[in-house]
């Protein structure tokens, strides 16, 4: 008895191979049977529902058909072949199908690819392992990420970071990956849009080039940066699915030498809270921040202040960022000598009880009166306190160079 596959079909309601696959099945020309679904929804479904399912054909002038799509049904253990279109160009290679079959293709075509890349039906209860996708890294930028809870001026920190290394730089990128994005308010751009949000969406379906990514970004000449604008409302965060996000911000490191993104300090993950939901809504702070080379946590010289560095600290360090890496800058903070070492020794006691060692060195940015004004105008941050948080990140760059991630571990899946 030869082997049987199901198989799963989203294709335009003029595709004509559907009604091939469907006479087929009916026929038994085939050890196939065949289940048509309508939108991507409805694929999704029914591999959440424990069916049992060898491949899914995708047909190319689908409009549901997306990276997500693709890397959803990988994820679920199944195979996901494309077909080709007339009426429509896709980036197969991109969307990471494992095969893609002609429009003309015959019985033996798909039988060939359905036994050389899918499983028989009575293969799957079996647990195949199956290594997650991992973003190139090859030639990409530097990613410096700022971190700061509320009231820290980690907006000001990060825009002033951007303008220090744009000034010996002329390939430098600020991002706005916090969900309450202000980054539009400060520079006064007058625009929403373009932003991250269509960068997810040119990712959704292929890649796209670095000019056409800075395109999505705007030029600020008087600071020396480029500015990728973030959500427009909190809630946006559910719109970015994670394989186009991730894709999204990679092909953005590889446009520029150096990125510098705010993120969120909220770090818990479906590791530490058992849902998925917590994972999504923090994905860019989780990404960001698990792959940058230098890190600032941006705090007040005050009491909550260092309880907070001492909490984002351990956070920090459960998310696997080396201490090494970690620039602590203190903002607002008094000019005294001696209230800057009562505040390091203070921190330094801290980070060892969080086991956060070797100690990182704390940078101290005194108040200065003329932000407001400057944000308020636009104008360019005085160089007194962008050169030195240039500095420090050069430093870290050129000691430990550029960060290695561990290529993530097989996943069982199970079907």
């Amino acid at each position: 008895m030869s082997d049987q596959y199901t198989l799963l079909g989203l294709a335009h309601p003029r595709t004509p191979w559907p009604s091939m696959l469907s006479s087929l099945a009916t026929n038994g020309g085939a050890p196939i049977e065949y289940v048509a679904c309508l939108t991507a929804d409805e694929v999704r479904a029914v591999l959440m529902a424990g069916r049992v399912v060898s491949a899914v054909l995708l047909d190319g002038s689908s409009t549901h058909l997306d990276r997500d799509l693709v890397s959803s049904i990988r994820s679920s253990g199944v195979s996901a072949i494309g077909v080709e279109s007339e009426r429509s160009s896709r980036d197969w290679d991109s969307l990471n199908c494992d095969v893609v079959l002609s429009e003309e293709f015959d019985r033996n075509d798909l039988l060939s690819a359905v036994r050389r890349h899918a499983r028989p039906v009575d293969d799957i209860p079996s647990v195949k392992r199956t290594v997650l996708e991992r973003a190139d890294r090859d030639a990409r930028g530097d990613l410096l990420a700022v971190m700061g809870t509320g009231g820290s001026g980690s907006t000001t920190i990060a825009m002033a970071l951007a303008q220090g290394l744009g000034a010996t730089d002329s390939s430098v990128a600020l991002l706005d990956g916090v969900r309450r994005a202000d980054m539009a308010m400060y520079h006064h751009v007058g625009e929403v849009l373009p932003g991250l949000p269509e960068l997810v969406d040119a990712f959704r379906t292929g890649t796209c080039d670095p000019d056409d990514i800075r395109a999505l970004t705007f030029t600020l000449e008087t600071r020396g940066y480029d500015l990728m604008l973030g959500l427009r409302r909190p809630r946006d965060w559910a719109t970015l699915r994670p394989p186009s996000t991730i894709a999204g911000i990679e092909g953005l490191t590889r446009s520029y030498s150096r990125l510098v993104a705010e993120v969120d300090p909220d770090m818990d993950s479906e590791q530490t809270t058992g849902s998925v939901d917590t994972s999504d809504r923090h994905l860019l702070t989780l990404h960001l921040a698990g792959n940058a080379d230098v890190f600032f946590v941006v705090t007040t010289p005050t009491m909550k202040g260092l309880n907070d560095l001492a909490n984002l600290a351990m956070e920090l360090q459960q998310l696997g960022v080396d201490p090494e890496r970690v620039i602590v800058v203190f903002n607002r903070s008094q000019r005294s000598p001696v209230n800057r070492s009562r505040l390091n020794a203070t921190w330094a006691r801290l980070a060892a009880l969080e086991n956060f060692a070797p100690v990182p060195a704390a940078m101290h940015i005194p108040d200065m009166r003329a932000v407001e004004s400057i944000h308020r105008d636009a104008s360019p941050l005085p160089d007194s306190l962008c050169a030195p948080l240039a500095k420090a990140a050069i430093h870290v760059l050129e000691t430990h160079g550029e960060r290695q991630t561990s290529p993530p571990e097989p996943t069982l899946v199970t079907a």
